[in-house]
Order: structure tokens, then C-alpha cells, then sequence
């Protein structure tokens, strides 16, 4: 970073962190029994991983069916032997179709007998090529085992929603994937709709902003669900033979602080501005490249916020995400090192009630430098 972008940043972080001292609300964190930092790694992954791969259920799928189940059964069973992961693969399809071969279980009653006993998305909005309602049951209501790596493959040869596309239920995908941790792969054989650009555009944002990747307009192939699964399988499974350190333990403290008087309050018609600070309580480490991957908000049972009339959702953040922190200096001399970021939520006719704001995809570097000495001897002659 050159000398010119190290002061802006550095003319931006001060003045951001200045309005934010101005702030004199605090959000409370959702779980109430958690530790507030002092200054206000690696989770238990052994390489299980949890595979859904779930397909149309529409007549349309009724042909290529065979063809998709032996390219994925093979590349599945490549990516196991390639780096030795612990899979558990579940073979699903949507809610208002037919079975295809193995893909032999609806997704709706898989579900209701984990068991699950509140309403599923698509007990109302049932359709078998209904690709947003079925990926956010999956997300939301599968049951991924704790600490696994979870993952769903999608395969359609139609829209978000038929051959249309369909903004909300991307959205409602997106949402329950971001917040279950779970990374969704799509592949599209070829929608036949005059809005093909559009269709691809909505699967191509649901992959890419859970972690996943989507082929679109490709047939069934071995080296195509190879890439994905490989990816899905033993990127994330941990199953390659590389060992983790434990690195310190050390996590940086996030607060979010709003509002100009012990007064503001959030209304249903609002515009707020919040500031993300991640502070530095150690001396000896900073974090570098720290960025936020999404920011969400959901009601307090964790269901996406309500739809305006115009399909547009009624508590909306900006921006989303990713949020950039850049490094996170060490603290010096007590005072933690810290970086401001801003955002905001606008309320347009919400329901009244509580929320959660949700920031998902926190990554960061640890940097931390060690000291030592040394001493050589030096035999000093007569001149």
C-alpha cells in the first residue's frame, strides 16, 4: 500500500472513528450470556462433511435424470478417495414433483421427519421447480451434523421460480445459506426462457454469496460435478492431510453503536446509521485483511424480514457486504488498536417487533512478530 492510500485510510478511520465516539447506544449481542470483550480459529471440523444434492423434480428433469445421478455418483466417489473425507450424502428433490432415480426423497417430508415441526417455506409455496424454497428449507431445517461442513448442490434446467426469475426467494435462499453456514452450488443445464441473462444472474449471485460456484448452460458431465464437488468435499471438509494450528485463540471484539440520543429508538419508517468497530485488545498481535462477508438482518426467530408489495424486503442494510477493515493494529500502551466501518438499515412500513442483525463471514489474518538476541565474540589484537 503506497504512502497516499495509507493516509487516507488512516484520515477515514480516525473520522469515522470520531462520529462513532459521538454514539451513545450499544447494540446488545443476540446471546445474552455472552462474555463482553475486555476492551469495550479454527472450529472442530475432523473433515465431516454434510452433502445435499437436490435436483428440479419438474417432468423436464425426467430425461436427464440418469445421466446427472451416474456424473455425480462418479465425481462424488472421486472427490472421497481424493483427499479421504468423512461424507454423509443425501439425495433430495423438490416438494411438488417426482422422484428421479435415486434422487428418490422429497425434501419436504425429509425434513418433517428429523423432526421438524414448524411450518417449512414451502408448505405454501410448493413447486417443483421452486429452487429458492427448496435450497432455504435445506439450509435452514436440514440436519447438518455440528461442526460439519455443509453444502448444497442444486441441479435444474429452469429459473429461480419456473422459468422466471424470482428475486425474494433468491433473497430467502441467500439468507438461510449465509446464516447456517451453508455453501450452495448450482448447476443449470440450460434455462429455455427469453429471461435466460436475468435466470443466470440469480443463480450466479445465490452460488457466489454462499461461497459456491454455478455452471450454467453445461450438460451432466464427471469433470464438471468433479470441480464442484471436489470444492464442496475436501476445500472445506478438511480432509487432505493438512493439520491446523491452533493459532492463540485470539479473536477480535466487534460492537455496533447507533443512535444521538439515549432517545433514538428504531421505528417501522426509519433510516439509521450504525458503526461496525473490530478493536485489537492484544499487543502482540494485529489482524490483517479483516472483512465482514454479510451483513443480515432477520426477525428475532431468524426468518427473513417481510417483502414489501413491490417484492422489496421492509428492514433493508447497505451495503451488504463484504466490508473491508483492512489491518487492525495492536493495542499500545492500553488503548486497543481499532477500525470503524458505517452502515445502514432503512425501515419502510416493518413490523413492529425484535431483529437480529447478523454479520456472517468475519475472516482475518493473524500477524504477530517475535524478538530474540544474539552475541558473537570479538578478539581484539594488538595494533
Amino acid at each position: 500500500m503506497t504512502d497516499q492510500c495509507e493516509a487516507l485510510q488512516s484520515a477515514m478511520n480516525a473520522a469515522l472513528l470520531e462520529a462513532m465516539k459521538a454514539k451513545v447506544n450499544s447494540l446488545d449481542k443476540c446471546d445474552v450470556t455472552a462474555t463482553d470483550c475486555p476492551c469495550t480459529g479454527t472450529g472442530g471440523n475432523k473433515g465431516d462433511v454434510d452433502l445435499v444434492l437436490l435436483i428440479d423434480s419438474s417432468s423436464s428433469m425426467d430425461g436427464p435424470a440418469a445421466d446427472i445421478e451416474a456424473a455425480a455418483e462418479a465425481a462424488l466417489a472421486n472427490a472421497i478417495t481424493s483427499c479421504g473425507a468423512n461424507v454423509r450424502a443425501t439425495w433430495l428433490f423438490n416438494h411438488g414433483g417426482s422422484a428421479k432415480g435415486k434422487f428418490a426423497t422429497n425434501h419436504n417430508t425429509y425434513i418433517k421427519a428429523i423432526p421438524v415441526t414448524e411450518p417449512l417455506y414451502s408448505d405454501t409455496e410448493s413447486h417443483p421447480e421452486g429452487a429458492g424454497i427448496s435450497i432455504a428449507d435445506v439450509a435452514r431445517f436440514f440436519d447438518w451434523r455440528e461442526d460439519s461442513c455443509r453444502s448444497v448442490l442444486y441441479i435444474t434446467d429452469t429459473g429461480m421460480l419456473g422459468n422466471a426469475v424470482q428475486p425474494t426467494h433468491k433473497q430467502l435462499a441467500i439468507d438461510q445459506a449465509v446464516s447456517n453456514d451453508v455453501t450452495v452450488f448450482i448447476h443449470n443445464s440450460g434455462a429455455n426462457s427469453a429471461d435466460k441473462p436475468a435466470i443466470y444472474a440469480e443463480f450466479e449471485e445465490l452460488a457466489t454469496t454462499t461461497g459456491g460456484t454455478a455452471s450454467l448452460g453445461t450438460a451432466a458431465a464427471i469433470p464438471l460435478y468433479e470441480t464442484m464437488l471436489e470444492q464442496a468435499v475436501c476445500n472445506c471438509g478438511g480432509g487432505g492431510g493438512c493439520e491446523e494450528l491452533e493459532m492463540l485463540g485470539a479473536t477480535p471484539c466487534v460492537s455496533v453503536r447507533w443512535g444521538d440520543s439515549p432517545c433514538d429508538a428504531f421505528e417501522t419508517d426509519d433510516l439509521e446509521k450504525l458503526y461496525i468497530t473490530v478493536s485489537n485488545c492484544y499487543g502482540n498481535i494485529s489482524f490483517s485483511n479483516l472483512t465482514i462477508g454479510s451483513v443480515t438482518i432477520t426477525d428475532a426467530a431468524d426468518v427473513p424480514v417481510a417483502a414489501l408489495p413491490d417484492g422489496t424486503p421492509s428492514v433493508d442494510i447497505l451495503p451488504t457486504g463484504p466490508i473491508a477493515f483492512g489491518e487492525v493494529p495492536s493495542c499500545v500502551d492500553g488503548v486497543p488498536g481499532a477500525v470503524t466501518r458505517e452502515f445502514s438499515i432503512h425501515t419502510r412500513g416493518a413490523i413492529e417487533g425484535d431483529y437480529k442483525i447478523k454479520l456472517s463471514n468475519l475472516c482475518y489474518g493473524i500477524n504477530t512478530s517475535y524478538s530474540m538476541e544474539t552475541c558473537f565474540g570479538v578478539k581484539l589484537c594488538r595494533s
